[in-house]
């Protein structure tokens, strides 16, 4: 049996793991889909770290109502061992610990960003006593520590951890390690490039629509009928995994005119399905953080909401402003091994960032209970990649990723006093 086949073992209403699974209204989603939200019950965390988290949640759609919820309670099994801290991280300085990674590639704020008491981040500082988590690169198998704060969530952050805002970017679940591991690395090359294009203001290359699987262009098909249109980018970086990025315009929609989603995946057809299905289920959210007062919504839906409404349609104007199509990269099917094989895939994803340059690491999270339902939880941590962030106050706009990437894909590049103004639409 596979882990989804299992989850209902452990997490349920009246399981172990107390995971209350919420049908999401159908408005804006096609008749044949089930789309779930499940949350896990407020909890207490008393060691190593005291703290209390609110709920955890997650996200699932199929065409089968019983999947759907199976992979919304897997998404808030993930979330929930990414709180998880089994035992004490060790304490040390950084130039004190030859394992540790080195602080100076990890992304950080501009000194303009730091000045403002609004980004609440500071430089990283190799002098500075920090904890660590155990990890390995995974290209050498060799054992490094990475700095806890970028491998877990909801920590209490000690002086020396404020350069990082805790977010779930690169950990994910699957039914073995290198499933797990491979979707988090894909999840870290997304949100590069979702940072990149929006801050850059990339004008990406069209996909061509006939790169579309059967489903991909039922979904097409099926907003069109419901008069949004849907444009779909070409978002591969040089890393060379196929990555895209996806706004859907509704210009009859008086709330969420204007979506944004993306998605990355070994295969360029799958992943232009995923990134029509995520703009779809975001609409819903959208509409439902538009019913909230502004200082209620949460930090991640609240600039697709702001990005969302009519007059700020004209922020998406850089790739949708009457540019036309450039033209689009051929497209090549990836070896089956890549689509059928868990570790031949996370080989190519990891030979694809080392030979672009960038360093993978990653973190075992499995806690023992979801290794008995043969559930994995990994986190990928990639440091040359431009993080995605929500704090418009704290951007990461003194990464050189951020100005080095839109020249190696031929793009002007924009200073920082040229950025994009406006706040993240991805939600």
């Amino acid at each position: 049996m596979t882990a989804l086949s299992k989850v209902h073992e452990l997490a349920g209403p009246f399981a172990a793991v107390p995971v209350l699974p919420r049908r999401l209204p159908a408005s804006y989603l096609p008749p044949w889909w089930h789309s779930f939200v499940s949350a896990s019950a407020p909890f207490t965390v008393s060691r190593p770290y005291p703290r209390t988290v609110k709920e955890s949640h997650g996200s699932g759609r199929s065409g089968d109502a019983e999947t759907a919820w199976r992979i919304s309670a897997v998404e808030t099994l993930e979330r929930l061992a990414n709180y998880t801290v089994q035992r004490e991280f060790p304490v040390s300085d950084a130039a004190s610990l030859p394992t540790a990674i080195d602080l100076d590639t990890v992304p950080r704020c501009s000194a303009r960003e730091l000045a403002d008491p609004r980004c609440r981040l500071t430089l990283p500082d190799r002098h500075q006593p920090i904890r660590w988590a155990e990890g390995v690169r995974v290209a050498t198998g060799e054992k490094v520590h990475l700095p806890a704060v970028m491998t877990r969530l909801g920590l209490p952050p000690m002086p020396g951890e404020r350069f990082w805002a805790q977010i779930s970017t690169g950990v994910a679940a699957g039914g073995s390690w290198e499933s797990a591991l491979a979707s988090g690395i894909c999840e870290v090359v997304e949100r590069d490039m979702i940072a990149v294009t929006w801050h850059q203001r990339l004008r990406l290359p069209r996909v061509d629509p006939g790169v579309l699987t059967p489903e991909g262009a039922r979904l097409v098909e099926w907003c069109d009928r419901k008069f949004v249109r849907v444009h779909v980018f070409d978002a591969t970086s040089e890393i060379g995994v196929p990555t895209v990025y996806c706004v859907q315009e509704a210009p009859h929609d008086p709330v969420a005119q204007r979506i944004v989603s993306a998605a990355t995946h070994v295969d360029l057809p799958r992943a232009v399905e995923h990134a029509i299905g995520e703009g779809m289920s975001i609409r819903t959210a959208v509409h439902n953080g538009a019913q909230k007062k502004p200082e209620d919504r949460g930090a991640i839906i609240k600039g697709a909401v702001e990005i969302g409404a009519p007059e700020m349609a004209h922020a998406l104007d850089f790739l949708l402003g009457g540019h036309g199509p450039r033209p689009p990269r051929p497209v090549t099917a990836p070896p089956s091994a890549l689509l059928e094989d868990d570790a031949a895939r996370l080989r190519h994803l990891v030979e694809r960032c080392e030979r672009a340059g960038h360093e993978v690491y990653a973190v075992d999270l499995t806690t023992p209970e979801l290794r008995s339902i043969g559930l994995h939880v990994a986190g990928a941590v990639i440091p040359g990649l431009q993080p995605l962030a929500f704090n418009p106050h704290a951007q990461y706009r003194g990464h050189p990723r951020l100005y080095r990437l839109p020249e190696l894909l031929g793009h002007p590049v924009r200073t920082e006093d040229d950025l994009n103004p406006h706040p993240q639409p991805f939600a």
